[in-house]
């Protein structure tokens, strides 16, 4: 399964989005791996446009990283 993140003001991306797909099950269970970067800009909607299409939001949780805007399933 796969799932995409939006970033924003990372560490190695200061000032800008970014979404990030992830894997997570397969072989390895439900350890989540990192997969390719599928958008760096300075736009929340470019970001948003960059998702799949059928994937749902899932908003940030006080609990995640600050620089985690929502993810997408």
């Amino acid at each position: 399964m796969k799932q995409y993140c939006i970033y924003y003001n990372t560490f190695d991306l200061p000032g800008d989005y970014c979404v990030r797909e992830w894997h997570i099950g397969g072989l390895d269970g439900f350890i989540p791996r990192p997969g390719k970067l599928i958008y760096l800009g300075k736009s929340l909607d470019e970001a948003r446009k960059s998702i799949p299409e059928g994937m749902v939001c899932i908003t940030r949780s006080p609990d995640d990283d600050r620089v985690i805007v929502e993810t997408w399933i």
